[in-house]
């Protein structure tokens, strides 16, 4: 018993790492697994929004200073990745051309 005991305390304090030996094992590991899911949902969410914050500033900041972009010049935008927007986004301060903000 005292076995039992010792395994009991374990799906009660590691339920994500507990084998499924009980219905009460499987539910814990599911919740478990369910807000780990969650958090990288969360976390994917927030960096995915963070993304599209940065390209609707640079595609503002573009078109304010050099007029109606080409729709090249969106889709690369839209397409870049966050270093890219970062650098570009930088650049749009300084460049007379909107060459020079990708070049």
């Amino acid at each position: 018993m005292h076995h039992d005991q010792s395994f009991k305390s374990l799906i009660v304090v590691y339920p994500c790492e507990a084998p499924a030996f009980s219905a009460e094992a499987d539910t814990a590991y599911a919740s478990c697994r369910d807000s780990v899911n969650l958090e990288q949902g969360l976390e994917q969410g927030r960096r995915n929004g963070v993304r599209q914050g940065e390209t609707h500033i640079l595609l503002r900041l573009l078109q304010r200073k050099f007029g109606e972009l080409p729709g090249a010049v969106i889709r690369r935008v839209e397409d870049a990745d966050q270093d890219s927007l970062l650098a570009w986004s930088e650049r749009v301060l300084t460049a007379e051309t909107l060459s020079h903000v990708f070049d």
